[in-house]
């Protein structure tokens, strides 16, 4: 049983007044909570199931988000297509992931409104700004990715900057720590503008100029287009990593979500698929089939390398 602006949702029962189709947001949820970090990728097919819903019928939902009474449902859906934008993200698709951001940019809006309401709990504002902080991340990350410098790049790291700022993350601005990254960031580009002559930089992000970090921030990545031997290496991102005070199981936990983000390829027809997790492994774990057929016509080359066969 759900509690709406309109009234109990129980079952198939939906009262006028909640979109015809609520029970996904519960299941999107339901199918997100269910996978620890590294495998919430596998749940892809019922985010795009929500996120395909509320396209079809947006005025709908975005009516119903708005409504206060609603801001538990609102705030899970912001989750789910958080999830699905981490998901393009992660498999470098930044048209789908564009797409998506889209739907999330107009539910954030709605999310903001309602957790700066008189009386609107703590909490509340808290899981906004955690889910907006991580939404600017991926942000940023398509950008750095795809080599865009423009005024976005400049708003969105005055952005990650505050919050790192505002919930104190880390030992202290002077100090190196894998939760400051962006605090890091910055310090870095202030010391690089002064090397420049900029005098007197604040480090205070918010005080400098707009115009000043977007011209920092294209020369850093002209400087790099122009001098690619001095971009780090896997092996110097990997010791960066590390100096920041992430550990050798948090760096092989990346690895491993990133090959999970991958589609897969049936062994047997080569069908690649249409969201992570849509085919099914062999029980040795070293190959995916599409169906059942092609996991018995390919049985017979399989079984000489499938540790789950007798020998």
């Amino acid at each position: 049983m759900h509690s709406t602006s309109a009234g109990i949702v129980s079952g198939d029962e939906v009262p006028d007044g909640v979109p015809s189709k609520f029970h996904l947001i519960g299941e999107a949820m339901n199918t997100l909570m269910s996978y620890s970090e590294e495998k919430s990728m596998f749940g892809e097919a019922k985010y795009k199931e929500l996120y395909d819903e509320l396209v079809s019928n947006e005025k709908e939902w975005l009516e119903f988000f708005a409504h206060p009474m609603n801001v538990e449902h609102t705030g899970q859906t912001s989750l789910v297509l958080e999830e699905l934008s981490r998901v393009y993200s992660g498999r470098k698709s930044w048209e789908e992931f564009g797409l998506v951001s889209e739907m999330l940019d107009k539910v954030m809006h709605i999310l903001k409104q309602l957790v700066e309401a008189p009386g609107v709990d703590e909490g509340h504002k808290r899981a906004y700004d955690k889910t907006d902080h991580r939404i600017n991340m991926l942000h940023m990350e398509m950008k750095r990715d795809m080599g865009v410098v423009d005024i976005e790049s400049v708003h969105l790291l005055k952005k990650l900057v505050n919050h790192e700022s505002k919930y104190n993350l880390g030992s202290g601005i002077d100090q190196f720590n894998a939760d400051q990254i962006y605090l890091n960031t910055w310090i870095m580009h202030k010391v690089a503008m002064e090397k420049r002559g900029y005098k007197n930089v604040s480090i205070n992000i918010n005080e400098v100029a707009d115009e000043d970090l977007l011209e920092q921030l294209t020369f850093t990545k002209e400087m790099m287009d122009k001098h690619p031997e001095h971009k780090a290496s896997d092996e110097q991102h990997r010791k960066g990593l590390l100096s920041f005070g992430l550990t050798e199981a948090d760096l092989a936990k990346e690895e491993k979500v990133k090959e999970n983000y991958r589609l897969l390829f049936c062994a047997c027809c080569n069908k690649q698929e249409s969201v992570c997790g849509e085919h099914k492994k062999c029980g040795c774990g070293l190959v995916v089939y599409c169906n059942r057929a092609c996991q018995r016509a390919h049985f017979k080359k399989h079984k000489k390398s499938c540790t789950k066969v007798k020998k």
